[in-house]
């Protein structure tokens, strides 16, 4: 999520009227939930990570007997994005009613954030991480396991990814220290576990990569900046196989929430934050880098700043499609992946200024290649109201706009991926809270947070997914709706008709994830919804 500020403070005499108006009205209306660590034993050559001391699971040589050894590819949504592309794409079909409801639901007994997308094995299995836990259900929604992490510091905030049996998992946040776990994927033990010092990385929502054989983990070279809370410029390579060190990477602009992607042979795509592209060879050296200069300090070395929120996702045709904000208008940039030329740009503004990470797929078997954003506004930190005056601007529209709450917008728009020419658009309904749905009921946790952080504070909408039969599957981070769009007459118009939405009442930090006929979409503090075809 982009950090914003907190609306303007109120004045004294407008609050105490509010106050008074909201006690009227209330008044009328009542007449009416420390193990195992590695220690650090080394550094590298240059100062660099302190890579360091492996330490084998429960099962001594840490193998993976029942839990296969099927590639990245081969399962049906491996990490944040899906697959390595990070394309949101996939050829699956899932239900596109909601009318019917899930088949099952998680209800999050724990009250947990869930800030990442369910990942989906080979077999239909769910794996749906928290805060500090990592869970497997059955494709039926029995609990398989639970893993708890065992960290100092436990808090994982990087969405784990799929890999030859394994599910590997990244912990510590702000800590300083990096905890790098890889569980079986069928018994939930740990195979092996790294620590890495130093190990910046921020509290949002990134994601681990694949990449061949190694997991590519998002990080902080350690710059001091005002803000390290938010900050990746480093890409750090460790063996799948035993968590050993193999390249590292630092790109001289901020990456937002970032999910690296491959088109497949070997090498790592980035987009920063403020537009820029960087295409990284398989020994982790720079092949190019592409788009608008970096800002130099006065000795011209590059400054990290970080612009706007946004990413990039890798299309089928030799295209890298980054997605950001610059002075409130929203870029969406082409650039040719074997020399990073940029084929075309386009821009779109009045929307909000806020941007997601593009999905990029066909929309339907015959239908054209497209790539389809998200954008809009992004909400705040609520504020916490005594519990009258809450109640009367949870069911007041006029009351929050006497109290100056925005009117957002959100938008998912689809381009055509060979030139960005408009297929078609659809927006939500405007959101007028100052903050998300599900944080605002919690706003508790801005003075007691725990483990589980304040608030959610999610980005414009989760990413969009493109299903097989072109289906586009959108998820609010303004109200928690789950909307199901297909242009099914290809008008190029969103009709009513063309639309499915089911509300959840929590806001999305990021996307459903989709398998043979099975859709899984896990609101922000849950619960999640598991929707299933008849057939």
């Amino acid at each position: 999520a982009l950090c914003t500020p907190p609306h303007v403070a109120m004045s004294g005499m407008l609050h105490a009227f509010l106050v008074m108006v909201a006690s009227a009205l209330l008044h009328a209306a009542r007449s009416a939930a420390i193990g195992k660590e590695a220690l650090c034993m080394d550094s590298n050559a240059d100062g660099g990570l302190m890579m360091l001391q492996v330490a084998a699971g429960a099962h001594g040589e840490g193998t993976d007997q029942d839990a296969g050894s099927q590639s990245q590819e081969e399962y049906y949504w491996s990490q944040r994005g899906g697959n390595a592309r990070t394309s949101s794409a996939t050829s699956q079909t899932a239900p596109r009613d909601f009318s019917t409801g899930p088949a099952w639901v998680w209800e999050n007994p724990l009250d947990e954030q869930v800030r990442h997308s369910p990942l989906i094995d080979d077999r239909m299995n769910i794996y749906v991480t928290t805060t500090t836990r990592v869970r497997k259900f059955s494709p039926s929604g029995e609990i398989v396991w639970t893993w708890k992490c065992p960290a100092s510091y436990p808090k994982i905030v990087t969405s784990p990814a799929l890999l030859n049996g394994r599910i590997f998992v990244q912990a510590g946040a702000t800590s300083g220290t990096a905890y790098i776990y890889a569980l079986n994927m069928s018994s939930g033990s740990e195979v092996w576990q790294k620590s890495i010092v130093p190990g910046f990385f921020n509290e949002d929502a990134m994601a681990l990569a694949t990449l061949d054989d190694a997991i590519i983990l998002p990080m902080h070279d350690g710059t001091p900046l005002e803000d390290l809370n938010s900050m990746t410029n480093k890409f750090v390579a460790i063996s799948s196989g035993d968590g050993r060190l193999l390249w590292e990477y630092t790109v001289d602009e901020i990456v937002w929430n970032a999910a690296p992607a491959t088109p497949g042979d070997g090498t790592l795509l980035v987009a920063g934050s403020c537009g820029s592209a960087f295409r990284v060879s398989a020994e982790g050296q720079l092949i190019w880098r592409s788009g608008p200069t970096p800002v130099l300090d006065a000795r011209g070395k590059p400054v990290p700043i970080v612009c706007s929120n946004g990413g990039g996702a890798v299309g089928p045709n030799g295209v890298f499609y980054a997605e950001y904000t610059r002075n409130g208008v929203v870029f969406i940039t082409a650039y040719r992946i074997s020399d990073g030329t940029i084929l075309w740009e386009k821009s779109f503004s009045g929307a909000g200024g806020g941007a997601q990470y593009p999905a990029i797929g066909k929309l339907g078997h015959d239908g054209p290649l497209a790539v389809v954003l998200a954008m809009g506004g992004t909400t705040r930190v609520p504020t916490r109201f005594a519990e009258p005056v809450y109640q009367v601007y949870d069911q007041n529209s006029t009351v929050r706009e006497l109290m100056g709450a925005p009117k957002l917008r959100s938008i998912v728009m689809a381009l055509d991926a060979s030139n960005g020419n408009l297929l078609w658009e659809w927006e939500e309904r405007l959101w007028d809270r100052f903050g998300a749905a599900g944080d605002e009921e919690r706003t508790q946790r801005i003075t007691d947070p725990g483990m589980e952080g304040t608030i959610c504070l999610p980005d414009v909408a989760a990413i969009p997914v493109i299903a097989g039969d072109g289906t586009v599957y959108s998820s609010s981070s303004h109200g928690g709706e789950l909307s199901a769009i297909r242009d099914t007459n290809s008008n190029g118009i969103i009709e009513p008709s063309e639309v499915s939405s089911f509300a959840t009442h929590n806001c999305f930090l990021n996307s459903p994830s989709v398998a043979p006929g099975m859709l899984v979409a896990a609101p922000c503090w849950g619960p999640m919804y598991v929707f299933k075809s008849s057939t």
